[in-house]
Parts: structure tokens; sequence; C-alpha cells
């Protein structure tokens, strides 16, 4: 790690959740690509994303 990293804890329960237009799974991949689309932002704005999600 080095300065100013930001590290996202989750359980896989968040992972094996339904939802969505489509009703599927989120799934680790689809997690990680939504994680890395809002890294840039700050924490309040990544916040709301994150509860936009869920």
């Amino acid at each position: 790690m080095q300065k100013d990293d930001a590290v996202y804890v989750f359980t896989d329960g968040i992972v094996d959740q339904f939802g969505g237009e489509k009703g599927k799974k989120l799934l680790f991949r689809r997690l990680k690509e939504f994680l890395l689309s809002i890294q840039t932002l700050s924490f309040s704005d990544q916040k709301e994303k994150i509860d936009l999600l869920f």
C-alpha cells in the first residue's frame, strides 16, 4: 500500500445480492468494475453512488 490508497472492505454477501434492472447477482466482477469507476470521486460522492447501486 502507498500513501493515500483507499481500501474497500466487503463480504461475499454483497456480491450475492440480486437486483438491478435485470434482477441478476452483482458478482465480484461487476463490483470491482463499479469500484474502479468511482475511485476518483470524493468519499462523499462515492457513498452516494454506492447507496444508489444498492
